[in-house]
């Protein structure tokens, strides 16, 4: 999608969005998830970026006529509902200036991609936050400026691919939170959920993780669904929720986001304080789980060499309890191992013996994962 837009193109989605947001009724109802509260005596004003330079969701993709997309209608929906919010709706990054941004109290993102954002732009962005407003980031926000690191460093992550492709299990860590107080401590999300690069637990409060030993594929360290952080005397709420239409429409979802940009916007407290004790614990969890995984191979392996199994099972379950870095390289040898083996075995014709030296092979990787294990 082209980043300039004419003045009548512009006007018009900006003009779409307001009048849908006063379409609704005009007494805003509560969403079903969160407790009835007064909206603020003034509403906020707010900008809600959809634009894509890279992979463009279906949710932010207007239709033909004109209309605005899933997540631009539903965005303006929860605002008039709630009474708390206005939301202003565009595709052009380069609405974004220091000017317009004296004029609005949050700036919320579902984007793609490098944005037409200038530097100059970006770093009135940055002051704004810093000087006490509200960044919230939806779902691919996180696939956005993915090398800029003044981006990812505010955001708190960048994007790196969706494992999850159709859902997983999410920790609540934090149920006290206003973001995520109308979620059980655990439960099943059937949506796309991401893992990502950059990210630093000691520098957010992370909201929601997955659960490793009930999700699939496993992998062996904490992957963060939400978190806040202070910046400056800005908030930053960020939610990877949000990539299909059936989760717009979820009000789950809806009371989620609300109740995460009302924290945004300092209607309501909530702790910014990063947790690294339960993010340890998350952590140390999915290396368990995916240990889990393999540890009927490690079995087999010990046996090869005459090691004794309950002995070297308990030894790999020590290292990934209390070793991070060792865990992962032994981890990574015996995936190795594993997809070598069922290779061989894959390549092998019916009733098709593997030869000596395949097997040597097989002895020799066994040993050297079982020595690892073992050594001191």
């Amino acid at each position: 999608m082209s980043a300039q837009f004419s003045f009548a193109a512009r006007a018009a989605s900006i003009a779409v969005c307001l009048s849908l947001s006063a379409s609704f009724a005009a007494e805003p109802a509560p969403l079903s998830g969160t407790a009835p509260v007064q909206p603020p005596a003034k509403k906020f004003q707010l900008l809600f970026l959809t634009q894509s330079m890279g992979f463009k969701h279906a949710v932010v993709t207007r239709p033909t006529n004109g209309a605005l997309s899933v997540a631009e209608s539903a965005l303006a929906e929860i605002g008039k509902q709630s009474g708390v919010f206005d939301a202003e709706c565009t595709q052009d990054a380069t609405q974004i200036t220091p000017q317009k941004l004296k004029t609005l109290d949050a700036l919320v993102f579902f984007t793609s991609g490098d944005l037409p954002i200038k530097p100059a732009a970006f770093s009135a962005i940055q002051d704004w936050l810093r000087g006490g407003k509200a960044f919230i980031g939806i779902h691919s926000a996180a696939d956005t400026f993915k090398e800029f690191r003044p981006y990812y460093e505010m955001l708190g992550a960048t994007y790196l691919r969706h494992p999850w492709t159709h859902g997983a299990t999410v920790i609540n860590l934090d149920r006290e939170h206003p973001a995520t107080r109308m979620f059980p401590a655990q439960f099943e999300w059937n949506d796309e959920l991401c893992e990502y690069r950059y990210f630093d637990s000691k520098k957010v409060r992370v909201l929601l993780a997955l659960d490793m030993a009930q999700s699939e594929p496993k992998l062996p360290k904490l992957v963060p669904v939400s978190w806040v952080r202070d910046y400056g005397k800005g908030r930053v709420f960020y939610t990877n929720f949000g990539n299909s239409e059936a989760i717009w429409n979820e009000e789950l979802f809806r009371a989620h986001l609300l109740n995460g940009m009302r924290w945004a916007l300092k209607l309501d407290e909530g702790s910014t304080e990063p947790n690294p004790d339960a993010t340890a614990k998350v952590d140390t969890n999915a290396r368990l789980a995916v240990l889990d995984t393999e540890k009927s191979w490690l079995a087999k392996a010990a046996k090869t060499v005459a090691a004794d199994p309950p002995a070297i099972l308990a030894a790999a379950e020590k290292i990934a309890a209390e070793d991070k870095a060792r865990f992962l390289k032994l981890h990574e040898q015996i995936a190795a191992a594993i997809a070598g083996e069922k290779s061989r075995e894959a390549a092998l014709k019916k009733n098709q013996q593997p030869g000596e030296a395949d097997m040597k092979l097989v002895r020799s990787r066994r040993a050297e994962i079982i020595a690892a294990i073992q050594s001191k």
